[in-house]
């Protein structure tokens, strides 16, 4: 994953993939020789892609221990709004 991550919450990431202008969401999973990462979603709005981050982490048994770190709101640089890309499907 070498695009941007945007957000992260205990092994789930939201990242913007510049290549297909979508909002991508990973997460970690067990494949039984490790760990690896798992595309779970992708859709060109942030929010949509914040959202089902939440609901795949508290689906998980991860939240019952969890204590949230305090992050800092950042902005992709170089890629503004979706809707003003001018990129066209």
């Amino acid at each position: 994953m070498t695009s941007n991550v945007i957000y992260e919450l205990a092994g789930i990431k939201v990242i913007w993939s510049p290549v297909y202008a979508v909002f991508e969401v990973w997460r970690k999973v067990e494949d039984g020789s490790g760990w690896c990462w798992e595309c779970a979603a992708d859709t060109p709005e942030q929010e949509e892609a914040v959202l089902i981050a939440d609901q795949i982490f508290f689906k998980s048994k991860q939240h019952v221990d969890y204590v949230p770190e305090p992050v800092e709101d950042e902005e992709v640089p170089g890629y503004g709004d979706y809707y003003e890309s001018g990129i066209d499907f």
